[in-house]
């Protein structure tokens, strides 16, 4: 039977919880959503190196940097759960655990959970796997990372993914032969996106006209994001006519492109 919200003590796992991601808004909404329904709730999660804030809702572990992001990024997985982490963890005394990267300190976390008869669950945002043919290594590396990622989401009960797509696409690599796969669906807040907050003082100093459509880009323009394809778009519709003009809200290697 589920607790009460107000009975509920969540743990999340997650990488980078402080640099400003997709991954990290999801998972930012949701602690919100949680704490708003008087859910007692931990984020475990990796620090920047200039971090200093005390929160006591945060239990730090041991990182090791990604190799393949940007230098200076904050991007990095945690290494390992180590005692004093295990220790703020068990006098929270957590009755869910919630997975969102499969590093390797989650691997600490679900053998804990096991260990502890303590309920959890994962959510999937990234094509781990996928990414490194964008960086021409995946002929080394992809059959470990796949070998990796199938050992480490088959031991957990469900996983959540966020659209139909992505289960079946998850199905055909091979995941939910001893994990349930389900969906966690997104949407758009209507009230935040909406056509009557549109602003002809921002439109006219990028220099938008008024019929203009734009196409936005939001996100880190890197390879594996493939911002390839949405250029190729814009460039297209404007060679056939189209009052397109494109505006990107992110960063990343292909800016000086």
């Amino acid at each position: 039977m589920r607790p009460n919200d107000d009975e509920l003590r969540i743990v999340i796992f997650t990488a980078c919880y402080f640099v400003l991601d997709g991954v990290t808004l999801t998972i930012r909404r949701l602690a919100s959503h949680l704490r708003a329904n008087n859910v007692q709730l931990k984020i475990v999660t990796t620090a920047p190196s200039d971090y200093k804030q005390n929160d006591e809702d945060v239990i730090f572990v041991p990182a090791i940097d990604m190799a393949l992001a940007e230098p200076g990024s904050g991007y990095a997985f945690g290494s390992s759960l180590d005692e004093e982490s295990i220790k703020k963890i068990e006098k929270f005394e957590p009755n869910c655990v919630h997975f969102t990267v499969p590093d390797f300190v989650a691997i600490d976390g679900i053998r804990w959970c096991q260990k502890n008869n303590v309920a959890y669950m994962a959510t999937w945002h990234s094509n781990y796997a996928d990414y490194l043919k964008y960086y021409y290594i995946d002929w080394c590396f992809g059959p470990i990372l796949r070998a990796y990622l199938h050992g480490f989401y088959e031991q957990i009960p469900v996983i959540y993914v966020p659209t139909p797509f992505m289960a079946k696409k998850m199905e055909t690599n091979g995941f939910g032969i001893h994990t349930k796969i389900g969906e966690w669906g997104r949407g758009i807040d209507l009230k935040l996106f909406d056509p009557a907050r549109r602003s002809e003082h921002f439109r006219r100093s990028k220099g938008i006209q008024e019929n203009d459509v734009v196409l936005i880009w939001v996100g880190r323009l890197v390879a594996e994001k493939r911002p390839d394809i949405w250029l190729e778009v814009v460039e297209r519709l404007a060679e056939e006519g189209y009052p397109v003009k494109g505006i990107v809200v992110g960063s990343g290697e292909y800016a000086e492109r």
